[in-house]
């Protein structure tokens, strides 16, 4: 994988999410199933906690949001392909975000803003017009 995304500065990364962020608020068409795909590379909890890796992953999410609830076949594509491995990956996240340790306010702050956008992603999941992602949210062997 090459690109900004890519780039160590996880400013440059989290800046590069939210011009991503304005493309497919006005053209969602315009994301094919590999780029959405490569979206979820990046939901992980590896590395949480470290640097700006939490604002990185809170972009990540803001992006899965938008794709879950797009009404567009590009919603729908992204639901059917990719939405269980979303749901899978957040769960992994708020469980490992959870026995993150903090040793200030701050890192207390940015740890609780984490796990407030997973529980968006996972409520907005759990909507209606999720497509049937109901059931991910129900079963523990996603």
């Amino acid at each position: 994988t090459t690109g900004l995304v890519t780039c160590p500065d996880f400013d440059v990364r989290v800046e590069s999410l939210k011009c991503v962020r304005n493309v497919l608020e006005a053209t969602p068409e315009q994301f094919d199933l590999e780029e959405m795909g490569w979206l979820l590379n990046y939901l992980t909890s590896v590395g949480m906690g470290i640097g700006k890796q939490g604002l990185f992953l809170m972009e990540v999410i803001e992006l899965i949001k938008m794709f879950v609830r797009n009404k567009s076949n590009t919603g729908q594509s992204f639901r059917n392909k990719f939405a269980k491995y979303a749901i899978r990956e957040s769960f992994e996240m708020l469980t490992v975000n959870s026995r993150r340790e903090t040793h200030n306010k701050e890192e207390t702050t940015a740890k609780t803003a984490l796990t407030q956008k997973i529980i968006e992603l996972l409520m907005d999941c759990s909507r209606p017009l999720s497509g049937g992602l109901r059931k991910f949210l129900r079963r523990v062997d996603l």
